[in-house]
């Protein structure tokens, strides 16, 4: 069986959730009600889970908490770890990085056992200075 394919869409005040990635119905009635392509953030599920079950989206920011021992331990406790695509010459596919921490790591479902989900880059942005 596949990952699962869906998204979240940020529209400036909060998120929708969707299956598809199509100017989608919000409410109300008329063509204002519909999420267009231009005028919001869309983010794709990674099809991984969070420490806690949670799902990690493209955009999330996340601490990461190693079990004792793990080859990167010296990065515990990091908490401006980004979730993103990257698909340059250098990497390709979903990654983990830091700027403080200086680390850029494939998003991997062992990894994610050491990762927590603390914000996302619309409602924390804060969290990444």
């Amino acid at each position: 069986m596949g990952r699962e394919i869906k998204f979240r869409v940020w529209d400036g005040n909060i998120y929708h959730y969707s299956d598809l990635m199509i100017p989608r119905r919000v409410g109300g009635k008329g063509p204002n009600h519909y999420l267009l392509y231009e005028k919001y953030e869309y983010q794709q599920f990674t099809g991984l889970l969070d420490k806690n079950g949670k799902e990690i989206y493209d955009g999330d920011i996340s601490c990461y908490e190693p079990e004792e021992g793990d080859y990167y331990s010296m990065h515990n406790g990091q908490k401006d770890c980004l979730i993103s695509w990257r698909d340059d010459k250098h990497s390709y596919g979903w990654l983990v990085s830091s700027e403080k921490g200086g680390f850029d790591w494939n998003l991997r479902r062992k990894l994610c056992d050491s990762l927590i989900v603390i914000g996302n880059i619309f409602e924390n942005p804060e969290l990444l200075k």
